[in-house]
């Protein structure tokens, strides 16, 4: 991953965090899980950025796993809630 797909990444991150309204609401339990693995995986990507910079081969192939792990639960729960909305409608 390069320090470009990172930032953007990142960017992505932030503007979602943004569009939280604080703790508003009650929340679904998958709801609070999103957000845990949003907040996991913006630390994940700024420790990729970090061993990119010091060019920690190891590092960065341990970070790039993990945030594989995230991206593949983060699916799951989007699909899980889409599957929620649509048994509700």
């Amino acid at each position: 991953m390069r320090n470009r797909k990172i930032e953007r990444a990142l960017a992505k991150i932030y503007n979602e965090r943004s569009k939280w309204n604080g703790g508003k609401g009650p929340f679904i339990e998958s709801d609070v899980k999103y957000r845990e693995l949003i907040l996991v995986k913006q630390r994940i990507l700024q420790q990729l950025e970090e061993a990119l910079l010091y060019k920690d081969k190891g590092e960065e192939k341990f970070n790039l796993i993990l945030l594989e792990l995230v991206n593949n639960y983060l699916k799951i729960l989007k699909n899980k809630k889409k599957e929620l909305i649509e048994t509700r409608n």
